[in-house]
């Protein structure tokens, strides 16, 4: 008897007081999950991905100019006794050339960060680091978008696999200051010597 009118109160406390007395949550989250052995590819916004810099540009430009006139001009006058021939000429030649060359080389790696996926897929990945050496500092940027299939099971992709790359390289201090040229020389150069 005791045990009915306990399992009757039980029930019209549940039923009556709207309060829930068994609440299950899960741990799992379906949006977060990756698996021990799935592939750990950056594919979402957030992850990450070494980016395998290897760049090289080449450049060469080459003209040249040639050009010839001659100009001449003859006159003879004639009398009985004598016989005068004037002359007069012209010439020109003139040839110049220029040759331009430029090659750049830049290696390295960078980890960028997966900050959008477009309606195609596309990763958008943007990368920024900075390094100080002995005072001087060098930054690397890192803009582009990836395939996903382009990025390897070591979650790595190459730089030439990037579309709309944009890879900047800037460097301060004494070096780069070095290169600056000085006030005397930026003078001689504008008059021309």
């Amino acid at each position: 008897m005791a045990r009915k009118i306990g399992i009757c109160f039980f029930v019209l406390f549940t039923t009556c007081s709207g309060v829930n007395l068994c609440v299950a949550e899960s741990f799992f989250n379906s949006k977060d999950f990756r698996s021990f052995v799935s592939d750990n590819r950056a594919h979402q916004i957030g992850d990450t991905v070494t980016v395998i810099i290897s760049e090289r540009s080449r450049a060469a430009s080459q003209a040249g100019t040639d050009s010839n006139s001659n100009i001449s001009a003859n006159a003879e006058a004639n009398d009985s006794v004598n016989s005068v021939n004037v002359g007069l000429g012209f010439g020109r030649d003139s040839a110049d050339g220029a040759q331009t060359s430029r090659e750049g080389r830049f290696t390295g790696q960078i980890a960028a960060r997966v900050v959008a996926v477009d309606a195609q897929g596309l990763l958008q990945l943007n990368g920024h680091q900075k390094l100080i050496i002995n005072g001087e500092s060098q930054t690397i940027s890192l803009t582009g978008y990836v395939r996903p299939i382009d990025i390897r099971a070591d979650n790595t992709v190459a730089s030439n696999r990037l579309s709309e790359a944009e890879i900047v390289l800037t460097g301060e201090g004494v070096v780069d200051q070095g290169q600056d040229p000085n006030i005397i020389t930026k003078i001689l150069s504008w008059l021309g010597l």
